[in-house]
């Protein structure tokens, strides 16, 4: 029976739980590190350095991110000349999953044969295949953790908010930083600007109206402000004073500005931007938005899908003419057949049994006599016009001792059309016969120019029948995003413009060319351009 831990290389060890517990092993086996894969806490022995990776073995967990400082503290114990344990719970996935990115990472082995080094001494390892799937993440990014310089890595971390949206969960939603540059194009030499001066509330308070007017009207005498007063209250009858209406008692507190805050923010989703202007550098072709040339996004924000089979519901489908012939002959032969009866009782029952016909029904859809078609068998081979070959390219030919030889041309032998029963196939089509256009006897001045090699920088539109460019959710998508909602649309960020570029939508969105990119963040080719780097 094997053991609860077994050494991989000198020095580094792999076990389940019990193993690390196990003090008297740990002493034995001169064990003064452990790597400890498990959410759960313990407290470790006696001058034990414990390096923990709080992590679940499920299919939502990003050990990813947790590759690197445990190769670093790994590779740190060992150069020290102390002996390492990496466990889990039981010593099977998630052990191995870190011990294979530190093989790969300071070793230089790829991902199967860091497995297989782990499985040669512990026959029971078998990561899950969603971490296997981030152990070959990790070796085609070169075993580094960068998502600003990988997109890969960036979007597997992107993957993890649409997880989160879609159960109903608060998300923590990952952009990618785009440097753009300024939001609207410079004014223009030679343009006049107009700016406006601030006033005081003076100069904009309204003018008198004209019907009101200052000065006493001859109808009103001008009487002091006390002598108007007393006349007045003579004449105007006294108003009751009623008494203010009973205070109500309020059953639920009251909300203050400090709580609506706190619901607004947690309503928000958290917004994280992978990167600034000094680490992210766009290079080779890009887009901007077709009404302010703002740029959007570069080749390395392009998310690629493989194309779809489109909306085809209606679409004629290639079929086998030979096969449907024969099931349609066939299927003529069965109805042309007579009917056989199985014995001679049986056409009297038939009869007895059958509804009388109505002799009127023959004269409204003529019916076809059966068995009187005679079908004439397609010939295999049809006589169809065969192309004439045209003449090769005079050449110099050299000198001859023959003197007619000089004169002679090389005749070139012309298809004869095949006749009608001739059943041979045509003959095949000689390549020789049809020059390119760049070939060196053709002449330079008809020669079509060559277009500019563009497999340095191909196109960012994976192919014509796709009509928008799926991107990553990038940083100036924030203030859509940070609301909350689901679906919508993506509009420019520049505040002078806001046209409308695409829609986006967490469940995913369908792409012109037929696929389903989920999630989907679509700008329309129609409102985009696409420039060279």
């Amino acid at each position: 029976m094997a053991g609860p831990m077994q050494e991989v290389i000198p020095g580094l060890w792999i076990g389940d739980y019990n193993a690390s517990q196990d003090h008297s092993l740990l002493k034995e086996r001169n064990i003064s590190c452990i790597v400890s894969g498990m959410r759960q806490e313990y407290a470790a022995a006696p001058g034990i350095d414990l390096h923990r990776v709080s992590v679940d073995d499920t299919d939502s967990t990003n050990i990813l991110e947790h590759f690197v400082p445990t190769a670093d503290f790994i590779d740190a114990a060992l150069s020290k000349g102390q002996n390492v344990l990496v466990h889990c719970q039981a010593g099977v996935s998630r052990s191995t999953t870190l011990l294979a990115a530190y093989l790969m990472r300071n070793h230089g082995l790829n991902v199967e044969q860091a497995v297989e080094r782990i499985r040669s001494v512990r026959p029971q390892v078998e990561p899950s295949e969603f971490f296997m799937m981030q152990l070959e993440l990790f070796e085609r990014c070169q075993c580094e953790w960068d998502p600003v310089k990988w997109p890969e890595e960036r979007r597997f971390l992107m993957s993890f908010a649409q997880a989160q949206i879609m159960g109903g969960a608060p998300p923590s939603i990952v952009l990618a930083y785009y440097p753009s540059p300024s939001q609207t194009p410079n004014t223009p030499p030679g343009s006049r600007s107009v700016s406006m001066s601030s006033m005081s509330s003076q100069q904009i308070s309204p003018p008198p109206s004209p019907h009101t007017s200052t000065s006493p009207t001859p109808l009103e005498p001008s009487l002091p402000p006390s002598e108007i007063i007393s006349s007045s209250s003579t004449l105007a009858p006294a108003i009751p004073t009623l008494a203010p209406p009973p205070t109500r008692k309020r059953l639920t507190p009251r909300k203050t500005d400090s709580d609506y805050g706190r619901e607004k923010q947690a309503e928000k989703a958290e917004i994280e931007k992978i990167g600034s202007r000094g680490e992210v550098v766009v290079s080779g072709r890009r887009i901007r938005c077709k009404m302010c040339r703002r740029e959007l996004a570069a080749r390395e924000h392009i998310v690629a899908h493989e194309l779809g089979k489109g909306q085809q519901a209606f679409a004629p489908n290639r079929r086998d003419m030979a096969a449907y012939r024969a099931e349609q002959e066939q299927r003529r032969q069965d109805l042309s057949k007579p009917p056989q009866p199985s014995s001679a009782a049986a056409p009297s029952a038939a009869a007895a049994t059958s509804p009388p016909v109505n002799p009127l029904a023959a004269l409204r859809i003529s019916q076809p006599i059966g068995g009187n078609r005679v079908v004439q068998p397609r010939p295999s081979s049809i006589p169809r016009p065969q192309p004439v070959a045209r003449p090769q390219p005079r050449q110099a030919q050299p000198p001859s001792d023959t003197p007619g030889d000089a004169h002679t041309t090389t005749s070139t032998p012309v298809a004869a059309p095949a006749s009608a029963d001739s059943a041979a196939p045509p003959p095949e089509r000689d390549i020789s016969l049809f020059p390119s256009t760049t070939s060196s006897s053709s002449s330079p001045t008809h020669a079509r120019p060559s277009a500019p090699s563009s497999s340095s920088d191909p196109p960012l539109l994976p192919s014509p029948a796709c009509s928008s460019y799926f991107v990553e959710p990038l940083s100036w998508m924030s203030p859509i995003l940070e609301t909350g909602v689901l679906a919508g649309k993506i509009t420019c960020p520049s505040k002078k413009c806001g046209a409308k570029l695409g829609n986006f939508d967490w469940a995913g969105t369908q792409c012109s060319c037929g696929a389903w990119v989920c999630p989907g963040f679509a700008l329309n080719v129609s409102r985009v351009d696409e420039v060279a780097g």
